[in-house]
């Protein structure tokens, strides 16, 4: 059985959106956990927290 040239392109496009969506879920999440807002005063006690990444890496790669 061959596959066409045409074939093989179009599954490495799929897999590079499926690992670019996987990345895209994996940010939204960590965003679930690490709020924005600064230190507030001593108030917010998740702040300065990493998880794997800073929020700001973490913000380039959803985006």
């Amino acid at each position: 059985m061959t596959i066409s040239k045409r074939t093989k392109i179009n599954w490495l496009i799929d897999i590079a959106l499926f690992i670019s969506a996987i990345l895209a879920g994996l940010s939204a999440i960590t965003f679930l956990f690490t709020p924005p807002g600064g230190y507030q005063g001593g108030r917010n006690p998740r702040y300065g927290l990493t998880i794997l990444l800073e929020r700001h890496t973490w913000t380039d790669i959803h985006t």
